[in-house]
């Protein structure tokens, strides 16, 4: 009997251990404040000669709230560096690529260029976000072959899974590397370069504000028996690189004034109050930059505003006027210049809504909601530093150039 105890006293052991090693085991990695991160970026060797390869290696993870569409990562900064065949970077493809938004009238053109041989270009109509967000995925994921080169500077992912810690499952990973040779440097001299890599995607940021709404007679109704009347307004966001804040108008409740003169006159049906909203960039990159027509630049975000609540519509907001009476705010034309982010990385802007004040006669209190889904491109930079070594004595740098890699 008394083995037999020691052998339950063991197993007990073994289990406390195992169920220790499940609970303390490692947490799925979130972040509140970024889409895909780039977890290392690293160069072997550090110390590089002419004819040794080095490799280049990457490892980004999504940690936010969304899937990470059209994921590339480029290597750039490497331009008098040697392909695996020998030939100069410099020679196939012509500085950083360049990825542009244009804004005209008739629509949105985006053009995004992978070296000389490979460019796209598309006209976008304006209209409803959802459309133009698959077009931009469209375009964005339609590079499965960009050419030999290409594909030697240019990896790809079309969906990174976010985590999700409910199902104890991380964030997709997407590791890729790359192999390039050295510039070629004269006996004596030695120097350090600092290849980037560049990770961009397609990613969303999703926010609900709710704001508190009263009616003048419940609103005086709680002063008189003591009862809070400053009902603050809510905002929620998703884990995501850019954020919306409501920075003015959310520290008190809309208080609809249902006085019967004011019913009496049709310009004064109505109770507005306005709200300033900031889009802010709060992760460790930058949304694409954008280039339009009138030569300003920025970040560029795309996506709708969602009104909803009792007897409300939007009266000015971002474009939007009263007379269109609709409860839906799209930024997809000329009205995403005004979500153009700042050097500061923050971009103001103000939202008018209209409560019918016939509809609030008989209610005491509700609740306006204002869904905020958008969408851009964002990227995030890596650096990998290599000290690069001239050639051996007696070797020129001709020689060395001209002669196999390796």
């Amino acid at each position: 009997m008394p083995r037999v105890r020691n052998y339950t006293i063991i197993f007990l052991l073994i289990a406390a251990v195992a169920v220790s090693g499940c609970v303390q085991g490692k947490q799925v990695k979130t972040d509140d404040n970024n889409g895909l991160v780039i977890n290392s970026f690293t160069a072997e060797p550090k110390t590089a000669f002419p004819t040794d390869s080095v490799s280049f290696f990457l490892d980004a993870e999504n940690v936010g709230s969304f899937t990470s569409e059209c994921a590339r990562a480029q290597l750039f900064n490497v331009d008098s560096w040697r392909l695996t065949d020998g030939r100069k970077v410099s020679d196939e493809l012509e500085g950083v690529p360049f990825r542009g938004v244009q804004v005209s009238p008739g629509g949105i053109s985006i053009n995004i260029v992978f070296g000389r041989p490979v460019s796209v270009s598309v006209n976008i109509p304006f209209g409803d976000a959802d459309p133009i967000k698959q077009q931009f995925k469209d375009v964005l994921c339609g590079f499965n072959s960009l050419g030999s080169f290409s594909d030697q500077l240019v990896k790809t992912d079309i969906d990174i899974l976010p985590p999700d810690v409910d199902r104890n499952r991380a964030g997709k990973i997407f590791a890729t590397s790359w192999t390039l040779f050295p510039p070629v440097l004269p006996e004596g001299v030695s120097t350090t370069f600092n290849p980037k890599a560049r990770v961009y995607y397609l990613y969303q940021s999703n926010a609900i504000a709710k704001i508190p709404v009263l009616s003048i007679n419940e609103f005086r109704r709680r002063q008189n028996t003591g009862q809070d009347t400053t009902l603050v307004a809510d905002i929620s966001n998703q884990h995501s690189p850019v954020k919306i804040a409501l920075t003015r108008g959310g520290d008190r409740p809309i208080v609809v004034d249902t006085n019967p003169k004011l019913l009496q006159n049709f310009n004064t049906q109505k109770e507005r109050s306005t709200f300033v909203f900031e889009m802010q960039n709060v992760g460790n990159g930058f949304v694409t930059p954008a280039e339009f027509i009138d030569g300003k630049q920025g970040g560029f975000i795309f996506g709708k505003i969602i009104l909803d609540g009792t007897g409300v519509e939007f009266s000015d907001c971002l474009g939007v006027t009263e007379d269109q009476h609709t409860k839906e705010v799209i930024v997809s034309g000329d009205n995403a210049l005004l979500l153009k982010m700042r050097s500061d990385k923050k971009v103001p802007f103000a939202c008018t809504i209209a409560v019918d004040r016939n509809v609030w006669q008989t209610l005491p209190q509700g609740e306006v909601t204002l869904r905020f889904q958008m969408f851009y491109v964002y990227n995030v930079d890596a650096e990998a530093p290599v000290k690069v070594v001239g050639v051996e004595s007696g070797q020129t740098v001709e020689e060395v150039e001209t002669g196999p890699p390796g």
